[in-house]
């Protein structure tokens, strides 16, 4: 399951989702944060990925992991641009190229929980808990 908290140190939630035109916010004076855990099932590995954005724009990538795949990702998981990484097919983003190096399983959370953290801190979503529920 992937966790989101988000908090913003500006304004609320609402003024946030009602500050944007086109995708770009139009006013940020703090900075927004995200956090999401993920906990990427079988494989028994945590992941807390923290984000933060002082612009809307960019946004600066820190996570903390148990999984030794992932560790091996963090010298070129540092920052993105929100507006590049997240109007791109999910193969062609920094967060996926830079994980798809280093994850032994293309069907890894990770891959969403990062962008979502991105997308969060960016301003340009609501934090909301997502979950797949699988059964055999």
């Amino acid at each position: 399951m992937l966790r989101i908290a988000a908090r913003t140190d500006r304004m609320d939630l609402d003024t946030i989702a009602s500050t944007h035109i086109i995708g770009k916010p139009l006013y940020y004076s703090e900075v927004l944060m995200a956090k999401v855990t993920v906990d990427a099932g079988i494989c028994g590995f945590t992941t807390t990925i923290t984000t933060t954005s002082d612009d809307g724009s960019i946004v600066a990538i820190s996570y903390e992991s148990e999984c030794p795949h992932v560790i091996k990702a963090k010298d070129e998981l540092t920052n993105v641009d929100a507006y590049e990484e997240l109007f791109r097919k999910p193969a062609e983003t920094a967060v996926y190229q830079a994980l798809a190096k280093h994850l032994p399983h293309v069907t890894c959370p990770l891959y969403s929980g990062f962008l979502k953290a991105v997308e969060v801190a960016a301003g340009m979503a609501l934090p909301k808990d997502v979950s797949m529920t699988i059964e055999k």
